[in-house]
C-alpha cells in the first residue's frame, strides 16, 4: 500500500478535541508555514483558499462550542449514511459478526455497556484519533446509494486493501474483542462508530447522542476504490467528493475539524 508522503500531526495536542486544527490553519497562513512537526495537507489548505469555505472556518477558529454543535451535527449525519437508504424503511436490524466463541448476553443495555468498554479502551491507549479515522474511512464511500458504514474493510479482500485505509487494521483489532463481546447485540460496523464517538468524547469533544442500526455488508457489496477525500484535493474536488454523499459546505468544514486529533503518515 502507498502512504501518503506526507508526516505530522495538524495541531500541538493531537490529543485534545477542540477548535485548534482551525486556530492552526490560520496561523499556517500567517507565518506561512507550520511549526516543526506540524503539517497542512493541500486539501487542508484549500479551505483557506475557497472564500465560502474560509468564512466557515473563521466563525469556527473564534468559537470552539460553534464548530463542536457543528461537527456534531454533521458527524452524526455521516454515520447514519445507508441506514434508510428507501424512504419509509427502519433502520435495518443489526447483523451478527463471525466471532471464535459464542458472545455472552450482555448484563445491561448493549450500547451502555459497549460505551463503558470502550470509554476504557480510548483512555489507556490513546487510540481515539486512530478509531474516529476507522468510522470516517467506513462512511466515507457512500455515494447515495452504496457504501456507508456497513464495515466492509473486515472482509480479506477489497475496501480494506485501499490506500486511503493504510493503517486501519490495527483500528479493527483494536476493537476486535469490543465487536467480540456485542456479537448478535451490535453490528461490526456499530461497534466502529460507536468507537468514534466515545473517542470524540473521552478526548474533549462535544458528546453526542448515538443509535445502533448499522448492517453489516457481504463482500460482494463492497465499492471500488476512489470514493474518499485525497490529502491534495482542491475546493472543487472536495465538493464533489462530499456534495456525492449529500454534505453541504458547512459540513466539509465541519468534519475537517477531526483533524485536530492524530497524525498523518
Amino acid at each position: 500500500k502507498e502512504r501518503s508522503g506526507y508526516e505530522g500531526a495538524w495541531t500541538d495536542d493531537p490529543q485534545t478535541f477542540d477548535n485548534s486544527y482551525f486556530k492552526s490553519l490560520l496561523a499556517y497562513e500567517k507565518n506561512k508555514g507550520a511549526p516543526a512537526g506540524q503539517l497542512m495537507l493541500p486539501s487542508d489548505l484549500a479551505l483557506l483558499d475557497d472564500p465560502i469555505f474560509r468564512a466557515h472556518v473563521e466563525v469556527y477558529a473564534i468559537s470552539g462550542q460553534v464548530f463542536s454543535q457543528d461537527f456534531a451535527q454533521a458527524f452524526a449525519k455521516l454515520q447514519s449514511f445507508g441506514m434508510d437508504a428507501r424512504e419509509g424503511t427502519p433502520a435495518p436490524t443489526p447483523t451478527a459478526s463471525p466471532c471464535k466463541t459464542p458472545a455472552v448476553k450482555p448484563a445491561t443495555d448493549p450500547v451502555v455497556e459497549a460505551r463503558a468498554m470502550l470509554k476504557d479502551l480510548v483512555s489507556t491507549k490513546n487510540c481515539g484519533p486512530l478509531l474516529i479515522r476507522l468510522s470516517w474511512h467506513d462512511c466515507a464511500t457512500w455515494d447515495g446509494k452504496t457504501g456507508g458504514p456497513h464495515a466492509c474493510m473486515r472482509h480479506a479482500k477489497g475496501e480494506t486493501d485501499f490506500d486511503a485505509n493504510n493503517g486501519l487494521d490495527i483500528a479493527r483489532a483494536i476493537l476486535q474483542p469490543v465487536v467480540d463481546r456485542f456479537t448478535g447485540h451490535l453490528s461490526v460496523a456499530d461497534v466502529w462508530a460507536l468507537a468514534a464517538v466515545v473517542s470524540v468524547e473521552v478526548m474533549g469533544g462535544p458528546v453526542m447522542e448515538w443509535s445502533p442500526g448499522r448492517e453489516d455488508h457481504g463482500q460482494h457489496e463492497q465499492v471500488a476504490e476512489g470514493r474518499h477525500p485525497h490529502p491534495e484535493d482542491d475546493a472543487t474536488r472536495l465538493r464533489h467528493r462530499f456534495y456525492t454523499m449529500g454534505c453541504t459546505d458547512r459540513e466539509i468544514v465541519a468534519l475537517s475539524g477531526a483533524h485536530s486529533v492524530g497524525r498523518c503518515r
